[in-house]
């Protein structure tokens, strides 16, 4: 599999990000066939422009190997998959990618989100990976539902309503006033006192996981700087 840099560095932060036991366990029976056919894909360097190529070679059971671990409700026809959707479902989740920039993973046929936005700085990934995992399972279940719902709901030249997202970097104070609409909706919009209860829970082990984080980056930067400035005084 050949992804960026950048991107493994996201992969790197994301997969720490905890499954719910449901997911865990609805995959448990394939997970072993599936690790196999994963490793032969990486094996052979499977891209976006040969996934359908790869998928093509396989046979049926494990293609249907394929379409019970991520969860497909129907067979695989690789003839109506896009490259994305292909390549996406050779993958685990947390490595899936949205190539076309369009806002939506193609997996197989489905559209999806990813739970973390790529385009969210290192710092404030690795924070909510934190406060997401500091949750109680139902609890993170909500929260993670809801920072991934789109931002509004448009109408397409076909008239048919679509999910609209914003593709904003969210960065530290975005990711407040997510939290602020939420705890403090407007007058025209409601959050229950149950979501209100998860959410203030979420706000705060998102502060303090941030703080946190900021500090380590700080101390490491600190360490850097005297290592470096030591060297140069031993090369002078």
């Amino acid at each position: 599999m050949q992804l960026s840099p950048a991107y493994e560095k996201h992969i790197e932060i994301v997969k720490e990000l905890k499954d719910h036991s449901d997911f865990t366990n609805s995959r448990a029976e394939y997970k072993d066939d599936f690790e196999k056919i994963y490793s032969e894909a990486k094996e052979e360097k499977v891209n976006l422009s040969n996934a359908k190529d790869f998928l093509n070679s396989l046979s049926e059971e494990e293609l249907s190997t394929i379409q019970h671990y991520v969860g497909l409700a129907d067979p695989i026809k690789t003839g109506s998959l896009s490259n994305e959707g292909a390549y996406n479902l050779l993958v685990h989740h947390y490595e899936r990618f949205d190539f076309d920039q369009n806002g939506l993973v193609d997996v197989g046929l489905a559209q999806t989100r990813n739970m973390i936005p790529v385009n969210m700085p290192e710092t404030e990934k690795r924070a909510l990976v934190a406060s997401l995992n500091e949750m109680e399972e139902g609890d993170r279940f909500k929260a993670m539902f809801l920072i991934s719902l789109p931002d509004r709901i448009v109408i397409d030249d076909n008239g048919e309503f679509k999910p609209a997202y914003d593709d904003t970097i969210k960065d530290y104070n975005t990711i407040l006033e997510m939290f602020d609409r939420i705890l403090n909706p407007d007058p025209m919009s409601y959050t229950s006192p149950e979501l209100k209860s998860v959410f203030s829970k979420f706000k705060d082990l998102f502060e303090k996981h941030y703080e946190e984080q900021k500090e380590l980056e700080n101390s490491y930067q600190v360490q850097s700087t005297t290592s470096t400035q030591a060297i140069k005084a031993k090369l002078s």
